[in-house]
């Protein structure tokens, strides 16, 4: 049960409320809820046993069915009523907007429900670094060579030393040519 409560802990921290609730002696269930940027009080029942709560409430959360057209359809029919928003366009956006709070959910418990750290929010200054391990040859995209690194290392633990090296730097999006010919210059030559 620690390891629920360390989940709904990470719940709260993105905004969620919950409430646990026992349905008989083998089977419970958390009700997450959170309000929408529309304002709906939206909530969701996630389904757990007793033997693994955890591993329960992770196998169910990442298979909760959440439709944004059929939800955005039961809220049309009672739009402009009892807080409902009229316009059918903020409704869909609504509904695609909790889609997206309820990935973001499943994602930040699972990186918690795993052990692995969970990765930074998009930098606009990343680099390239070049990896070899074993047999396998591929890329990191990072901030500097000790995030490389670690990164490198939570994959290919068996690996002991980092043959990890600098390609170059992405400053936006686009097309980037990493090799020697360019210097590590996009395909423009800046």
């Amino acid at each position: 049960m620690e390891e629920l409560r360390k989940l709904l802990s990470k719940a709260e921290d993105l905004g969620w409320g919950y409430g646990i609730y026992e349905e008989d002696a083998k089977h419970s269930y958390v009700r997450l809820r959170k309000y929408s940027p529309a304002g709906e009080n939206f909530h969701m029942d996630i389904d757990f046993g007793k033997e693994i709560p955890a591993t329960d409430f992770m196998d169910n959360l990442s298979n909760y069915h959440f439709d944004p057209d059929e939800h955005a359809e039961e809220k049309i029919k009672v739009r402009g009523k009892h807080g409902v928003p009229d316009s059918i366009r903020t409704l869909i956006e609504d509904a695609e907007a909790i889609e997206k709070m309820i990935s973001e959910l499943y994602d930040a418990c699972w990186y918690t429900f795993s052990g692995m750290t969970e990765p930074k929010p998009f930098s606009e200054e990343l680099h390239v670094y070049r990896f070899k391990c074993k047999r396998d040859v591929g890329i990191i995209l990072a901030e500097s060579l000790d995030h490389a690194s670690k990164i490198f290392f939570q994959r290919y633990p068996e690996c002991w030393i980092a043959d990890v090296s600098y390609l170059c730097e992405i400053k936006s999006s686009g097309l980037y040519v990493c090799n020697e010919k360019t210097g590590g210059k996009d395909d423009k030559g800046k």
